[in-house]
């Protein structure tokens, strides 16, 4: 079920850098959180979806989380669309975790779509594709936040829009992936104007 949050946030490391939400100046930003709990597992279209399977999980912060084996197919992990999103660079976090975590295989994929909603049909216009790599989860079977940076901008009409994000299962990998909650935010800035960049996979801040 998605909430939305007003945070007040301040991120300040070693060197005195202090980061922020991009379009906040230091202040507050909109947030959303989806958690697995709520996904559809039978209707497509709904706002949330899964080819998964929807397990107790104590680990998960909601007590439940999404289950998916890697098959012989892409499979859905997860997908959401986001009407509250603002256009810029939306940070998308993810907490997951993955029965391996060795090795540069990529395991899951994550894809955004601009969906133009302002018609009578969803015109989707696939923005950027992002691979997560097994040894990004660290440490098997361990939760960990995993995130992109993705820009979001208007590709059709002039009207309503969201965000959609889908994490998908990648073919073949041997690997489980078990999904707990996905959050989007505006991207983070640095008041020193140290950049937020991606490697490929993970947010990182650079030092």
């Amino acid at each position: 079920m998605a909430t939305l949050e007003n945070r007040y946030i301040r991120i300040e490391d070693w060197k005195g850098n202090v980061y922020y939400p991009a379009t906040s100046s230091g202040g507050t930003t909109a947030g959303e959180i989806i958690d697995a709990q709520g996904a559809s597992t039978t209707d497509p279209s709904a706002i949330t979806y899964t080819e998964g399977e929807i397990v107790t999980d104590v680990d998960a912060n909601g007590g439940k989380a999404i289950r998916i084996d890697s098959s012989a197919t892409n499979k859905i992990i997860f997908r959401s669309y986001f009407a509250n999103a603002k256009f810029g660079n939306v940070s998308i976090g993810m907490r997951m975790k993955s029965s391996t975590a060795t090795g540069n295989t990529n395991i899951v994929r994550v894809n955004t779509y601009f969906v133009d909603t302002s018609g009578s049909e969803k015109v989707e216009t696939a923005l950027e594709s992002f691979d997560i790599k097994a040894s990004d989860f660290k440490l098997a079977s361990t939760y960990i936040s995993l995130g992109v940076v993705t820009a979001y901008t208007r590709k059709s009409g002039a009207g309503e829009a969201m965000l959609k994000v889908e994490l998908i299962m990648l073919p073949d990998t041997g690997a489980t992936v078990w999904f707990d909650e996905m959050g989007i935010s505006m991207e983070m800035k640095s008041s020193s104007g140290v950049a937020v960049s991606v490697d490929g996979s993970v947010v990182v801040f650079d030092s």
